[in-house]
């Protein structure tokens, strides 16, 4: 019975020494990616406030769009008693008349790029003197056409500084998102390997009290046979009283990462829908070259690239706040045509005292703030802002070369250390085999054969420790380099 028992233990051990090194992309991970995509409500916040960011860009688009007005200033008037004075008589005489006035207009005005703006008009007034029983229709067009040559002129209109604006804005929403992704994808992963860690250390635990009940057994056995004292036995209890304690440490951690983890996915605890197996395996993949990283950093670090789009519209406010202490000076051109009659739109007779009118005409207008000192502070206020920004990013990319530098040289440190623990976990092996064959034959005390049992219980901890924090280096070379989203085939605006 002991010895059946004692043999499947070591298969055991052996099934969960090959899963742990085997060098196989665990699926499970990518999984668990995608899976945090759509369900981690970090991520889901992040995903609606980029919306809410393209929302306001399209309406700073619209904004800046053609108009297209109905209107009436005012549509209906009465006035129930108008009094009109002629003093040109000999005698003042004042005459009270009900009238009704009203007016309807279609207005349409848009801003082409290069800062020109296009107004038209229809408008179309009434003047009716109820007393008097005439009607007169006043229908006007006009067309105006301004181009700004300085201020506001050539890109700097109000309509195209919004759209350059926003453009530039929903880029750095962009690239907040990309960091903010990053950053929880990181955390994610960073969590769901403490778990798989905690559930490898629960199985070497699981391991070492069934080492110490079979040990027991067999030293119980023996006393009984009198073939060893009372303090072998004790002493055996004693390692299995120690074996319970660190296997009830490893289920509280294991229960511990477990919640944190699904914690951070947005799950209760009820919930069993998680792409995880008990065989997954921690798995390393091949870490470029120092040159091939700091280039895949320079280019896809999201906090470079937050950086790069910050002062791109710094770049553009600056450029907008000098174009603001130009002279006002634009150039303009319309033509305005007036008509009148006793019915909408109409040119009878009835009205031929009131010629009908064409006014074309060209024209310049001129205004300059001498003094700008609003403007000017904006000015010097946006070039410090600006040049601020070249300085954070130049540090930027020379924190982000040294640690790149730092990445390599910790993954070679810690491969190194994992090969060794890797031989000494195969020596471990190798001497608590020979431990157990020379117990059995009497030439070895229970002590010594508990000191090769734990030794090979700390050699696989410490592969287990070196393995993890190989893949926590993985984890932060993706983030750094920007290399988890082509890790994972993951597709972001």
């Amino acid at each position: 019975m002991i010895l059946k028992r004692y043999t499947s233990m070591r298969k055991a051990l052996f099934l969960f020494t090959l899963v742990l090194s085997t060098s196989l992309f665990a699926d499970s991970e990518k999984e668990i990616v995608l899976f945090a995509l759509e369900k981690s409500p970090d991520i889901r916040i992040e995903r609606l406030s980029l919306n809410q960011d393209s929302l306001d860009f399209q309406a700073a688009k619209a904004a800046a769009g053609p108009v297209l007005l109905l209107s009436g200033a005012p549509m209906v008037e009465w006035h129930p008693a108008t009094k009109t004075i002629y003093p040109w008589h000999s005698q003042d005489t004042t005459l009270t008349n009900k009238t009704l006035n009203g007016s309807l207009g279609l207005y349409g005005t848009t801003t082409f790029p290069g800062g020109t703006h296009l107004s038209l008009s229809l408008a179309e007034e009434l003047d009716r003197n109820i007393d008097l029983a005439s009607s007169l229709y006043a229908t006007t067009f006009r067309a105006t056409l301004t181009q700004p040559l300085l201020k506001e002129g050539l890109g700097y209109s109000s309509p195209e500084y919004r759209i350059k604006a926003g453009r530039v804005a929903l880029k750095i929403s962009q690239a907040q998102f990309r960091q903010n992704l990053l950053k929880s994808l990181s955390a994610i992963r960073n969590a769901y390997w403490d778990w798989v860690v905690a559930k490898k250390l629960l199985a070497i635990r699981q391991t070492e009290i069934g080492y110490a009940v079979s040990a027991l057994e067999f030293e119980r056995n023996r006393f009984k046979l009198g073939e060893s004292s009372e303090v072998d036995t004790l002493s055996s209890a004693l390692d299995y009283l120690t074996a319970q304690d660190n296997l009830l440490s490893a289920e509280y951690s294991e229960k511990n990462s477990r919640n944190s983890f699904r914690i951070i996915l947005g799950l209760s605890q009820e919930t069993t829908d998680i792409p995880f197996t008990d065989t997954v395996s921690i798995s390393l993949m091949p870490l470029p070259s120092s040159a091939e990283l700091q280039a895949a950093a320079l280019a896809n670090n999201t906090g470079l690239s937050l950086l790069r789009a910050t002062r791109e519209s710094l770049e553009l406010q600056h450029r907008k706040d000098r174009n603001a202490l130009l002279p006002k000076l634009d150039a303009t051109a319309g033509y305005t045509k007036t008509r009148y009659g006793s019915k909408v739109f109409g040119t009878d007779a009835a009205s031929s005292l009131l010629p009908e009118t064409a006014d074309p005409y060209l024209g310049l207008t001129f205004t300059w703030d001498l003094l700008s000192r609003e403007d000017r502070f904006t000015c010097r206020a946006s070039n410090a802002a600006l040049f601020q920004s070249a300085i954070s990013e130049s540090t930027a990319v020379l924190n982000l070369k040294a640690d790149i530098e730092s990445f390599v040289d910790g993954w070679q440190r810690d491969s190194l250390r994992l090969s060794l623990k890797e031989k000494e976990v195969t020596i471990a092996e190798k001497r608590f085999k020979q431990a157990e064959e020379s117990y059995r034959l009497g030439s070895m005390t229970q002590l010594e054969k508990t000191k090769a049992q734990n030794d090979l219980i700390n050699a696989q901890l410490g592969r287990l420790e070196a393995l993890i924090a190989l893949k926590k280096l993985e984890i932060a070379v993706d983030e750094s380099a920007g290399l988890c989203f082509q890790r994972f085939n993951i597709e972001i605006p």
